[in-house]
């Protein structure tokens, strides 16, 4: 009879344990074990060339970009704030008749950030129409810029 295996909480029972070595296939070495399409991506590493620098720079004068208007929204933000607060203060002092009127000129910004809207959809359904192709490829090139940061973002990660 066979002896009972030793069973404990601070022993564990799966295979996987820590101080156990995976064995490798036949004809892998560890330096390639698990990376069976490493080779088909090595074309794409040429080292560094004029493409990639130009990359880097065009990514750099985006992510420049991007803090300005970040920087510039989160300015109108605060402003945008402050003044909110600064009416609410004079609201709670104007008489009922003041507040009529402000709640008239919300309804106005309200239609005229509608009628905005509506027209800058109406633009870009002409410019669709009117023009296809230099719809398209400013979409390419959008495109295009995107795939670079999200590539640069990814190298940089770490």
């Amino acid at each position: 009879m066979a002896d009972p295996k030793y069973s404990s909480s601070d022993v564990p029972d799966f295979s996987t344990y820590p101080g156990s070595q995976p064995e490798l296939p036949e004809h892998a070495s560890p330096a390639n074990y698990g990376y069976a399409r490493r080779a088909q991506y090595r074309r794409y590493d040429r080292g560094p060339s004029a493409l990639d620098e130009s990359a880097r720079k065009l990514g750099w004068a985006l992510g420049r970009i991007i803090g300005t208007i970040e920087q510039i929204r989160d300015r109108a933000g605060e402003r945008f704030q402050d003044a909110r607060l600064e009416v609410q203060e004079q609201m709670t002092e104007l008489p009922e008749e003041a507040r009529r009127s402000l709640e008239n000129a919300k309804v106005k910004a309200q239609r005229s950030l509608s009628n905005l809207r509506y027209n800058a959809v109406r633009m870009r359904h002409r410019a669709v129409r009117e023009y296809p192709i230099q719809v398209i490829l400013a979409a390419g090139v959008l495109g295009i810029l995107a795939g670079a940061g999200l590539r640069m973002w990814r190298e940089n990660r770490g």
